[in-house]
């Protein structure tokens, strides 16, 4: 009987592009059957991503039945050995019920179809399922595998929707074999990577570059857990590859000896472009103060950069890092690479000035 394929959600993604590269380097690349929408499909075949014997089907996670007609869905389901989600919408400036649409009500649909998988194997079906390390919300410190938001609550609708799709994927681990991924901030490798997800890193720095902030209100000691998208991807692939699903909780991050202070990011930036920082200012001073002041007297573009920035403004006050315990046991190594972001920082600074980018 041939090996049971796996659906993959999001190769088209920032990071489910590095893993779809992955698999297809494979010498036995696992069966896959691509959840697509037709352009994201033919600018994965131009780039050379997709295996022959690989399928695809076009769909949406937001509709019903993943957009698949009843004799794909039934079809799928009769033959299928595992999900793997990589999928997500990634803004934070959606409300809640639009951040949910995908995020929550794409893996319940994907649970819905894997429960429908399950009655035709005879053993658990694997779903392997990404997620957002996150998901704490508000608090700050390290933080081990596992562990939620607690009364914090959350920075914004991102954060909740992909927690609440952590809670239907557990509640799932009676009947599935589920593993949920927790990757931290994911950093693109190359200039070229310009998915949704890897273009908050390089908005950051060209408004940098531009001069276009009036001050950065946030702690310098603030804490930002950083990890190459190369990394993440290996990670992903090499536990989706085991025979037997690792199962719980995984982060796939840098881990806090590794984690850069914000004050140390902005510092390396401006030696990188030969400018001088922005002043420093107190955040509830920023709030109270200079934000009321900045609509009322910015205009045009730097009005837009400041509303395209507020989201971020949680992420520059807060320390919050994340041991990677379980991804350090298994891939040897995995501190040595998390430790090297600094200099992929300046070669990505570097590379995005090279290609016109900033």
């Amino acid at each position: 009987m041939a090996e049971r394929p796996i659906l993959m959600t999001g190769a088209s993604g920032f990071l489910g592009r590095d893993c779809l590269r992955l698999f297809a380097g494979l010498p036995a690349a696992p069966g896959l059957v691509l959840l697509l929408r037709q352009q994201a499909r033919e600018r994965l075949q131009q780039d050379g991503l997709l295996r022959p014997e690989w399928e695809w089907l076009e769909g949406d996670l937001s509709r019903e039945r993943l957009g698949l007609s009843i004799a794909e869905y039934e079809r799928l389901a009769r033959r299928l050995g595992g999900i793997f989600h990589c999928a997500g919408n990634v803004r934070f400036d959606l409300d809640l019920r639009a951040a949910r649409q995908v995020n929550l009500g794409g893996t319940q649909r994907l649970l819905e179809l894997a429960a429908a998988a399950n009655s035709s194997s005879a053993i658990r079906l694997r779903f392997d399922h990404v997620s957002t390390a996150y998901v704490v919300g508000r608090r700050s410190g390290s933080f081990v595998e596992g562990e939620g938001p607690g009364a914090a609550g959350f920075c914004n609708s991102y954060e909740q929707s992909k927690w609440e799709a952590e809670q239907a994927v557990l509640a799932a681990a009676g009947t599935l074999a589920v593993t949920i991924y927790r990757p931290s901030i994911i950093l693109p490798t190359s200039p070229g990577q310009t998915q949704p997800g890897a273009s908050t890193p390089v908005w950051c720095a060209r408004v940098f570059r531009r001069g276009r902030l009036v001050c950065i209100p946030g702690q310098k000691a603030a804490l930002l857990d950083l990890i190459g998208v190369d990394q993440v991807a290996r990670a992903l692939v090499g536990y989706v590859t085991r025979a037997q699903p690792p199962g719980g909780v995984i982060h796939l991050s840098a881990g806090c000896a590794h984690s850069v202070a914000l004050g140390e990011l902005v510092e390396l930036a401006a030696r990188q472009f030969g400018v001088r920082p922005p002043p420093w200012m107190k955040p509830h001073t920023f709030r109270r103060w200079v934000r009321p002041l900045l609509w009322l007297t910015l205009y045009g573009r730097r009005r837009s950069v400041w509303r395209s920035g507020e989201n971020l403004l949680p992420y520059l006050e807060q320390s919050r890092c994340f041991e990677p315990l379980r991804a350090a046991a298994d891939f040897p190594g995995w501190y040595d690479e998390a430790g090297r972001i600094r200099a992929r920082l300046r070669q990505l600074l570097d590379d995005l000035q090279q290609a016109g980018r900033l």
